[in-house]
């Protein structure tokens, strides 16, 4: 009897065995697919917005690439503007005047096009500089953008300052001439005549003007934050100036040689 229950048991176990050695292996859980990330080439991740004189809103456009799709369409990621656009002077574009109106999957199907749109609202000149933040649901990490918008001063401003430098100039000049021509006398306005016609006081003011002209143009326009630095008003002032007095130099340089 003992030897039979000493069978049975083994006989017992070699079954165990053999259901737990060869039976159907546990199903294993499907490999989750790789979430994609999104990228944006180094040269475009300043979007850049330029303002002149107008404060009316404007947009940038650009394209965001979803790497690591799998070729299916990889999800809309969400955008979050991450506070407003501060420049180096304080002044800021608050944030819920910063938007993105369109985020919409490409012709290619693995990126989006994407606009980023900034109202201004009046703000002073300066470079504005701020963050919007692409990613969630769906994606390894989320990616940011830096948004900068930059305001200058009006035109007519600029334009203004170099007239005045311009006649400023030439006042300068003339004054200078008059008291170091021999033979002139301030006092008389018939001297004033003479000096205007034998000086040419037509040509070298127009030189003069030209040469404003150009100081204002090769000043301002370059400058996309112009009226924002301390100096600004003062350099194109200045330059304005300077160019009226090598144009007046050249004038009479060149009477001399007539």
């Amino acid at each position: 009897m003992r030897g039979l229950a000493l069978s049975a048991m083994g006989g017992v176990l070699f079954v165990t065995l053999s259901v737990g050695l060869g039976g159907p292996a546990r199903a294993q859980e499907p490999a989750k697919p790789e979430q994609p990330t999104l990228s944006i080439p180094d040269a475009e991740k300043v979007q850049a917005i330029r303002f002149d004189e107008s404060r009316d809103a404007d947009t940038a456009d650009f394209t965001i690439d979803a790497k690591g799709s799998s070729g299916s369409t990889p999800p809309v990621p969400r955008a979050s503007v991450r506070g407003d656009l501060i420049s180096e002077q304080g002044g800021r574009i608050k944030r819920n005047l910063v938007s993105v109106p369109k985020i919409a999957p490409n012709d290619v199907g693995s990126g989006f096009d994407v606009t980023i749109r900034v109202h201004p609202a009046g703000r002073g000149a300066g470079r504005y500089t701020g963050t919007v933040q692409f990613g969630g649901a769906g994606y390894q990490s989320t990616l940011p953008i830096t948004v900068e918008a930059t305001l200058r001063e009006g035109v007519g401003i600029a334009a203004l300052l170099a007239f005045v430098g311009w006649l400023f100039g030439v006042a300068i000049k003339g004054v200078v001439d008059l008291f170091t021509a021999p033979g002139e006398n301030i006092r008389s306005r018939a001297s004033v005549r003479r000096w205007v016609w034998r000086k040419g006081f037509i040509a070298v003011a127009a030189l003069g003007l030209v040469g404003a002209a150009a100081a204002w143009a090769l000043t301002y326009y370059p400058n996309h934050t112009w009226g924002a630095g301390d100096l600004d008003e003062a350099k194109l002032f200045g330059a304005a100036f300077a160019a009226v007095v090598t144009g007046t130099t050249f004038a009479d340089l060149g009477a001399k040689f007539k």
